[in-house]
């Protein structure tokens, strides 16, 4: 099983006087799943520099505000016909909500909720 190193943003806001977090919904092969914006890390970046990438790929936006990397944990998958296992680095990133968020191919919908709605 091939050990594939990938970034999460945890990326967050204040919304209306409480905490709220960005989800992302990814359609993948017949798995339709929520998720923090994220992805591989390519040759050369840092977990930092992977998020702000995928921030900017998937989200379209291009004012990021303070990062933090937080932790790193290995996380085994199976998809049908796909496993393997991920090192999976986590880092907070402070955004406005206001921004507006033009989604990629890849995601259909976004929620901003707090950590019980999520």
């Amino acid at each position: 099983m091939a050990l594939r190193k990938s970034a999460k943003a945890i990326i967050f806001d204040k919304i209306d006087g409480c905490l709220k977090f960005l989800i992302v919904k990814k359609e993948y092969k017949e798995y339709d799943y929520w998720q923090f914006v994220g992805g591989g890390i390519e040759e050369g970046e840092t977990p930092k520099d992977a998020v702000i990438r995928e921030i900017k790929e998937e989200l379209n936006i291009e004012e990021i505000g303070e990062i933090r990397q937080l932790s790193k944990k290995s996380i085994g998958y199976k998809f049908t016909n796909d496993k393997h296992e991920k090192e999976v680095y986590f880092c907070i990133v402070k955004t406005n909500s206001k921004l507006p968020i033009k989604l990629d191919e890849e995601h259909t919908q976004y929620v901003w909720g707090s950590k019980g709605e999520i």
